[in-house]
C-alpha cells in the first residue's frame, strides 16, 4: 500500500528507524496485572519485587 511506499523516503530522527509490518507480523502483547504485598511485614516490598522483575526479565516492561 501507499504506506509501505513512502517509509523508505521517510528520514526520522537519528538512531531511528522506521519498518512496516504486516498485522500478522506485530510482535504480540502480552499484558499481566499481579497483587504484590504491601503490608509492613510482607518479606519483599513492592518496589523490591518490580526491581527484581526488571532485572529477570530485560524486555519486560514495569512500569517504572
Amino acid at each position: 500500500g501507499w504506506l509501505k511506499d513512502k517509509v523508505p523516503d521517510l528520514r526520522p530522527w537519528e538512531g531511528a528507524s522506521l519498518k512496516v509490518l504486516d498485522k500478522v507480523d506485530l510482535p504480540k502483547l502480552v499484558r499481566f496485572t499481579a497483587a504484590l504485598p504491601v503490608h509492613p511485614g510482607a518479606p519483599v516490598g513492592a518496589k523490591e519485587a518490580l526491581d527484581r522483575l526488571q532485572r529477570q526479565n530485560q524486555k519486560l516492561q514495569t512500569g517504572k
